[in-house]
């Protein structure tokens, strides 16, 4: 199953690298399950994976935020984002990613995870228990560092009053607008936390990096300070703090 999520990644990485440059990448072209509106951007990756699983002959539920889900009365669910940062590659922000991961039911059951780099083809990936890499070389979340702190905050319109004030807690702050490669970002030490507050993602945003964050070392919580789970579903959005060090939980108090 492993080969058929990286083959998802690699078949929605050429197709929309084909297709960058298109004045008609950012077309609304029709309402997604979760009522967003689905840009041509992914709708073209998401039929990109759709044709690979097809072609793979695999039996496995699919869960996508365009698509909605399609139970294939399988035990497995394979859970895509097609396209994580549609605004910034409709925008020419080279930062969006393809976000793929296999579970169940739930997010802590989530047992492997693939995030690819639709810009520079980095790929981050991990499996439950065996730990966290970028381009087959092992990553770890960084220890705490009190003078050199360096975040990622949400700082839209619909940012909560707090996030402001965690800003200025950091030495350096940065708004990236792509949650799957911000939570990748804290897993290989680039940053050490990640803030999403005022804007609840879905899982389909996060389950693959999720998984990357926690093989790495770090966790994630909920508003209500609880390790983060959710259902494999398109109903529930969550806000959240990602932290590679829990010592930066009480640094943000």
């Amino acid at each position: 199953m492993k080969k058929l999520l990286r083959n998802i990644a690699e078949n929605i990485s050429v197709a929309v690298n084909e297709n960058m440059g298109n004045p008609d990448i950012g077309k609304t072209v029709r309402d997604g399950a979760d009522g967003s509106p689905t840009k041509r951007i992914d709708d073209i990756a998401e039929k990109a994976a759709l044709e690979t699983i097809k072609k793979s002959h695999k039996k496995v539920n699919f869960l996508s935020e365009e698509i909605g889900f399609i139970d294939n009365n399988a035990e497995k669910t394979i859970v895509l984002d097609p396209v994580d940062g549609t605004f910034n590659a409709v925008h020419g922000i080279p930062f969006y990613s393809v976000s793929v991961a296999l579970g169940t039911k739930k997010l802590s059951d989530i047992e492997y995870g693939l995030v690819k780099n639709l810009v520079n083809n980095d790929v981050f990936e991990a499996e439950k228990n065996n730990g966290s890499f970028l381009n087959g070389k092992r990553i770890k979340t960084k220890s705490f560092d009190e003078k050199n702190p360096v975040f990622s905050v949400y700082l839209g319109r619909r940012a909560l009053s707090k996030s402001f004030e965690i800003a200025k807690k950091a030495r350096r702050v940065r708004s990236m607008g792509c949650a799957s490669l911000d939570l990748c970002l804290v897993a290989s030490s680039s940053t050490d936390l990640y803030y999403q507050f005022g804007v609840p993602l879905r899982v389909t945003d996060i389950a693959a990096g999720v998984l990357i964050l926690r093989e790495a070392g770090g966790e994630i919580y909920d508003e209500n300070k609880r390790i983060l789970d959710m259902g494999l579903n398109l109903k529930e959005r969550k806000n959240f703090v990602a932290v590679g060090d829990k010592k930066y939980l009480e640094m943000i108090k």
